[in-house]
């Protein structure tokens, strides 16, 4: 970078002023300004080379880290610090990181009951431990604003029900709960469903027999038992990338009752958004488990 600078500079002390006055070349003091130079900005433009190189040490080129920390180390007090501040080594900072994390696992196996145990046996599930450092690494760059975003609400549980609320989904609400109301009788058109599936697995087609046995063996078990199942009756309406299927009745079936067509487009449609509300339920606990779990680092931090 300082070359570069030389160079630059040392073409503006012997070049013309048609050559600095050119808005198309690109070591011109016309493109670097955007507009055509004074005679004072020419002038000084000239003289710069020379002030370059007689200053003690050449040129200072830093990154904005290196400045800033430059910066403080000069004005501790003005920037609230002590003036001992040192900068903390990536070594360090990973060193205590790992330890403040290891402080929060023993605190979430003591406390069995409390929020932070939950968030840690969520985030277990999720994630490797490795996974988990870094992603509290991450976060902890940016403490500042993790901090600000829950003064904003007032505390993490009111920024989860702002968020819920946001996305459309009962802060209440609980991957049991949303899939028991899914799986009762009165969500579906039950009756029509039973004979759709009696019909498909009479049909010649390759696709309905399976599907019908989908909703069949869902159907014939109770309203508690279904939970457990639903992923399973999914199949019959959308594919593993929840897109409703192209088929989902044929028109052999539909002879039997032209309605049958919108009960399978619904009930594909109802389960489509079903899976949507449980992926992003599942979403915002995660983040609210993360916030937890980083919240209790940074008091170790």
């Amino acid at each position: 970078m300082a070359l570069r600078l030389n160079e630059i500079l040392g073409a503006w002390a012997v070049m013309d002023e048609t050559q600095l006055q050119d808005p198309k070349s690109t070591k011109s003091l016309a493109f670097l300004l955007g507009r055509s130079a004074t005679p004072q900005e020419i002038l000084a433009a000239r003289t710069l080379f020379a002030s370059v190189v007689d200053s003690p040490g050449g040129l200072k080129i830093m990154t904005i880290h290196a400045l800033s920390q430059s910066l403080l180390s000069r004005f501790p007090l003005e920037a609230g610090i002590t003036p001992d501040m040192q900068v903390m080594e990536e070594a360090q900072s990973k060193k205590l990181l790992k330890s403040a994390c290891d402080e929060v696992v023993k605190r979430a196996q003591e406390e069995r009951s409390s929020p932070l145990a939950a968030a840690f046996h969520h985030m277990v599930e999720e994630q490797s431990e490795e996974q988990f450092l870094s992603l509290m690494e991450q976060i902890i760059s940016e403490r500042s604003q993790l901090r600000a975003l829950v003064k904003k609400h007032g505390s993490i549980e009111a920024l989860y029900v702002s968020l819920c609320n946001h996305l459309g989904i009962d802060p209440q609400a609980t991957r049991e709960t949303l899939l028991q109301a899914a799986c009762l009788d009165s969500a579906m058109e039950t009756a029509s469903l039973r004979e759709i599936c009696r019909l498909q697995l009479e049909s010649t087609s390759k696709t309905m027999p399976p599907a019908g046995e989908k909703i069949a063996r869902f159907l014939a078990l109770s309203e508690a038992d279904r939970p457990a199942h639903f992923s399973d009756y999914t199949g019959a309406f959308v594919t593993q990338k929840n897109q409703i299927r192209k088929t989902l009745i044929t028109k052999e079936i539909t002879k039997a009752n032209p309605d049958f067509e919108r009960v399978m487009d619904s009930e594909a449609v109802r389960v489509q958004r079903m899976l949507d509300q449980l992926k992003t339920l599942k979403t915002v606990q995660i983040t609210r488990d993360v916030l937890i779990l980083a919240e209790a680092v940074l008091q170790d931090y």
